[in-house]
């Protein structure tokens, strides 16, 4: 019985196994279209964004030195490195995928309690000045994001999701490779929420500004992350992001292959009326690919 039961926990690991592997080549993000200003230089040319980059050129080798360890976002030279005492744990390494979680020093814990009190006077202008001491604690950062964003100063929201996205990032263990797809963290840990959350809203900053491509591999990223629960619903979003992407045969192929907690995609309302319009539009544009190389 124990050479049965062995048998079976090894047959189901290699189940697991297969299934991560269809997953993490499925929703592996591709580096080269993380980048929304090479985007927005593809959609509006070269001169739009210089414009608004005046500084682009005197640090681009600077920026070239960075562009492997800030693949999310790449900061402005000016930016120093977040220094607040979170960092990120490799947890394990199971049936092909790599488990982590973040976790904080006792000097980020201290943070977060001061955080807690100053959050709980409901005061926004407590948070700026609790941010103008901390410029790179994640959560004040998240809290005024949403605050401009309801009053509708999107340039602000977006500058402070961005230091909020690279404060995280810098935290990266080393074997965090976001662009392999196997990389797995666990949305029940309270640490790890406010990763997802900020990816979800960095989504929604993308697609707004017209980056649809961008937008669409942010999404891969989090759904990769915890495929099993999907936390933030990226299965209600990531065909939107596809279509609007013109990513017509990924999408195809994310309801064809995707094989996790017994979801079949097909059956999925969104899905199954964004499959016919990924179709049509092939058909359309004469069966090609359109998305973009």
């Amino acid at each position: 019985s124990d050479a049965a039961a062995s048998a079976s926990a090894g047959g189901l690991a290699g189940d697991e196994a297969r299934r991560n592997d269809g997953i993490n080549s499925l929703l592996a993000v591709e580096p080269n279209h993380l980048n929304p200003e090479r985007e927005m230089r593809r959609l509006f040319g070269s001169g739009a964004i210089s414009a608004s980059r005046p500084d682009r050129r005197q640090h681009r080798q600077h920026r070239l030195r960075r562009i492997h360890k800030n693949l999310l976002f790449q900061p402005p030279e000016r930016w120093l490195k977040p220094d607040i005492g979170l960092r990120m744990e490799h947890l394990e390494t199971r049936a092909g995928a790599q488990y982590f979680k973040f976790c904080g020093s006792e000097q980020f814990q201290e943070l977060q309690r001061k955080y807690a009190f100053v959050a709980a006077t409901f005061q926004p202008n407590n948070l700026v000045e609790f941010l103008r001491e901390n410029p790179y604690h994640p959560d004040t950062l998240l809290n005024l994001f949403y605050i401009y964003t309801h009053t509708g100063d999107f340039t602000t929201a977006d500058s402070l999701l961005q230091r909020c996205l690279f404060c995280l990032e810098t935290a990266f263990h080393p074997w965090f490779d976001i662009t392999a797809g196997t990389c797995r963290l666990s949305f029940r840990e309270e640490t790890n929420q406010i990763f997802f959350q900020v990816l979800f809203r960095y989504m929604g900053s993308l697609s707004r500004r017209g980056c649809h491509r961008s937008a669409l591999e942010v999404a891969k990223l989090l759904l990769s992350l915890d495929p099993l629960e999907d936390p933030m619903g990226c299965l209600f979003c990531i065909d939107h992001h596809t279509l609007r992407a013109r990513e017509y045969d990924f999408l195809l192929d994310l309801v064809a292959r995707y094989e996790v907690g017994g979801k079949t995609l097909s059956l999925y309302p969104n899905f199954a009326f964004s499959v016919a319009l990924a179709k049509w539009f092939k058909e359309r544009d004469g069966g090609g690919d359109r998305g973009g190389a």
